[in-house]
């Protein structure tokens, strides 16, 4: 016999026809090793009975089962989010985040592994399953809404006790990319913004608000100006920390800026240190300026000084006042 001949380098076949007790058999294996995968048995798939089974999978579209196995695979897979729905529901008063946790990696592997054995059918039938039905279903979409929330915000306030702060923080990362990998389905808001983001930023806004209140309570306007950039800077630094999207960055330092900066312009020159009087009747060059640079930072803010400026020395009238061109300060030796 040939070398050619010989079985070295020949391509594996398939039989032309197999008997409905090997459909059987070939769709058993299949389906057990996705109920193993699911219920986190993965240490009984090898790496040899991937080859097999995605052989098994090959075998049963070639010949016309393709249809049958696809139904089959939902099924299992949506009994598989069934059975992992109700373990999550058993700890929504225990170490939820935990387990939710611990669940969402071990699903997220499981889901690889299965995208493996899967791999021709998913090119043929099926697209990407995932978990969000289970985030998704109301008792746990709620309980994980008011916990990550209430960490997130007492992180923001400086609230959580320090011997807990490292947990928490890898806590909230962990459900933070979870829901960030989950994105968008359907055209639907995605279930990082359904869950977190948007009641977040709503929460956020009152804290801004109090925060902007308390900075002006000392009449200063350069305290007030480092309190606000110490702030935005150490809380977009957290965003990062926490692995929040970097869509929520955004919004926040949107929002931060309009409750912080926007709103408290007027107050912030009329203080009684470093305001605008107290900066141009006593020649304070270097506090003018930071405050024309912070106000700067929001749409219209230099506009409304200039305004503010305008009125202030059109009512004064007082010719030892540096002199305003509707841009810039003229200061006088």
């Amino acid at each position: 016999m040939s070398k050619s001949s010989s079985g070295r380098g020949r391509t594996r076949s398939f039989p032309i026809v197999i008997s409905p007790q090997e459909v059987r058999d070939l769709t058993t294996e299949v389906k057990t090793a996705v109920e193993q995968l699911l219920s986190n048995c993965s240490s009984n798939v090898n790496t040899p009975d991937y080859e097999k089974l995605y052989r098994n999978v090959y075998t049963l579209i070639l010949h016309g089962h393709g249809e049958s196995l696809y139904n089959g695979l939902k099924s299992d897979m949506e009994e598989g989010l069934r059975k992992i729905r109700a373990d999550i529901l058993i700890s929504l008063e225990d170490d939820f985040l935990q387990k939710l946790s611990h669940v969402w990696a071990n699903y997220d592997t499981s889901v690889i592994m299965i995208r493996d054995i899967f791999m021709y059918m998913e090119r043929v039938y099926v697209a990407e399953k995932n978990i969000d039905g289970v985030i998704r279903f109301p008792a746990i979409k709620n309980k994980l809404r008011e916990i990550i929330l209430e960490l997130v915000v007492q992180d923001f306030r400086g609230e959580l006790p320090q011997f807990e702060w490292q947990d928490c923080v890898k806590n909230i990362k962990e459900v933070s990319q979870m829901l960030i990998k989950l994105g968008v389905k359907d055209n639907n808001p995605s279930i990082y913004e359904e869950i977190f983001e948007e009641p977040f930023l709503l929460k956020v806004v009152e804290f801004y608000k109090i925060e902007g209140g308390k900075y002006l309570e000392d009449n200063n306007a350069n305290l007030y100006i480092s309190q606000v950039e110490d702030r935005i800077r150490a809380d977009m630094n957290r965003v990062q920390l926490l692995s929040l999207h970097e869509s929520t960055g955004t919004k926040l330092l949107q929002i931060m800026e309009d409750e912080l900066i926007t709103k408290n312009i007027l107050t912030l020159m009329e203080v009684d240190m470093g305001g605008v009087e107290d900066s141009l009747i006593n020649r304070k060059e270097e506090n003018f300026t930071r405050l024309q640079n912070f106000v700067g930072r929001v749409e219209g803010g230099k506009e409304k000084l200039g305004a503010y400026i305008t009125s202030y020395l059109n009512d004064q009238a007082d010719p030892n006042l540096p002199s305003f061109d509707g841009q810039s300060i003229s200061w006088i030796g």
